[in-house]
């Protein structure tokens, strides 16, 4: 990374993360995980999803051994204890019910470090005037029909870094560790087959006798070989390869003009022009095939080696742009979510 290029913190740790794991020789969330919670982080007081660049959190779980993929913010310990902040700034402490001051000790165990995670913000400002309006504004603007979204220029921001304990790290009572479901090894067929059906407006896609597996923008169809064609070549293990191949193409197709609309996919002539922006879209791809495997709980330990090739192979044509690395999985974790609809 060049010394004029700018990350958060949350960059840095997953730039880190990434970085080290593949220098180990492996890529920690292709690695099989079999959490009770899930493979999605999620916020243990809301109950809500991260999601984004936020997703690393699961990588940080399966590292950490933990059981649980559940995390939350230093405040909301607090709250979920019952304590109550006093003072502001750097000059504060935390009072229980009965007024008594409360040691930080008492709401993270010893050494624990947290891990940054990103809030971003939807800016939106009139076109005409430039007056700024917050969301909440925005959105009662337009149903009070005072204004149109032509009207307005919307754009994404980072507002802030925030830092996020696992619960484990906590001192709060954890929740019932649910009995962890066996990693399928069969049936990814159907599971495939399922992805396309709730896959909304899916791309054109067929298994076909041929050697190669493709998304199509022109198309937008997606061609792969068929199950058969990778149980040959797989023995026992054909199914869960099919379903990674799947993924990568359906992640691709994620990047049509009528979809997200990635310039990756949109600029046919980008392979040729700039190289350095394909190998995003191909590490956007493969990012979201792994997530995909994961989230449907098919077993990875046989497809981790060609991934690992693939993904380094991918990085070393970003040269120093390491910061396209959280690019990659941001835009990665947006495809997953449009395929799945969640």
């Amino acid at each position: 990374m060049t010394k004029d290029q700018k990350v958060n913190k949350t960059e840095e740790t997953v730039i880190k993360f990434i970085l080290e794991g593949l220098e180990k020789g492996e890529l920690v969330w292709q690695k099989t995980w079999n959490g009770s919670t899930g493979i999605l982080p999620i916020n243990h007081k809301t109950k809500t999803a991260y999601n984004g660049l936020n997703c690393y959190l699961s990588w940080v779980a399966l590292e950490r051994g933990y059981k649980h993929n559940e995390w939350l913010t230093w405040n909301q310990i607090a709250n979920m204890k019952g304590l109550t902040k006093v003072g502001s700034g750097k000059f504060f402490h935390l009072e229980d019910k009965d007024g008594n001051t409360v040691k930080g000790e008492k709401m993270i165990k010893k050494d624990e470090k947290p891990c940054p995670v990103e809030y971003w913000k939807l800016n939106h400002r009139l076109r005409e005037t430039g007056k700024y309006f917050t969301d909440k504004d925005y959105k009662q603007a337009l149903k009070d029909g005072t204004h149109v979204r032509a009207d307005f220029q919307s754009w994404w921001s980072l507002a802030n870094v925030y830092y996020v304990y696992n619960v484990e790290q906590s001192t709060l009572p954890l929740p019932k560790v649910r009995k962890a479901k066996k990693f399928k090894d069969t049936g990814a067929e159907k599971i495939v087959e399922e992805v396309f059906k709730g896959y909304k407006n899916a791309p054109d896609f067929s298994s076909m006798d041929t050697d190669r597996a493709c998304y199509i923008p022109s198309l937008d169809a997606i061609r792969v070989p068929t199950p058969e064609q990778f149980k040959s070549k797989h023995n026992g293990t054909g199914g869960n390869h099919y379903a990674h191949t799947c993924f990568h193409e359906a992640t691709h197709s994620t990047g049509h003009e009528t979809r997200l609309s990635r310039e990756g996919v949109t600029n046919l002539a980008m392979f040729d022009e700039h190289k350095k922006r394909y190998a995003n879209e191909e590490l956007i791809a493969e990012m979201g095939a792994c997530m995909m495997m994961a989230y449907h709980n098919l077993d990875t330990s046989e497809t981790i080696n060609n991934s690992q090739a693939y993904i380094k192979g991918w990085l070393s044509r970003l040269s120093d742009d390491k910061s396209l690395i959280p690019v990659a999985i941001r835009q990665s974790n947006s495809a997953v979510r449009h395929i799945l609809g969640i």
